[in-house]
């Protein structure tokens, strides 16, 4: 018993120093620009699983898209071109009876969609 405080103490200076950890938006992503617009830019394969978007870009890299989902339903399984801004998402991570817990995860912020082909040529489909 003597080892439980010293492990919640451990976990809540864990959970207060996570947070404060900054978020690389860029890194391990493979964001082009648009020529027009300067804009970022990505382009691969829309899939949908268990209500969110993501793009599969032809390296195989997975990109979780947040808005525009009225219009991004239209485009599953097809070959598309997005524009919008990288950015970051807080999602609940709480546990059933557990206590409250959030995680920030990587989005591209969805702008605007340009289908380049009815099926995909990425690597991921």
């Amino acid at each position: 018993m003597r080892g439980t405080p010293v492990l919640a103490l451990s976990l809540l200076a864990f959970a207060v120093w996570l947070p404060a950890q900054p978020v690389d938006l860029q890194s391990e992503t493979t964001i082009g620009a648009d020529k027009a617009t300067g804009q970022p830019m990505l382009e691969g394969c829309l899939q949908s699983q268990m209500g969110h978007y993501y793009l599969f870009d032809k390296e195989g890299e997975q990109h979780r898209l947040s808005g525009a989902a009225n219009k991004l339903r239209h485009y599953v399984k097809h070959e598309i071109q997005i524009t919008g801004e990288p950015g970051i998402e807080a999602v609940d991570m709480t546990e059933q009876g557990g206590a409250s817990s959030a995680a920030e995860i990587k989005v591209f912020k969805v702008s605007a969609i340009k289908e380049l082909a009815k099926t995909c040529q990425s690597a991921a489909q």
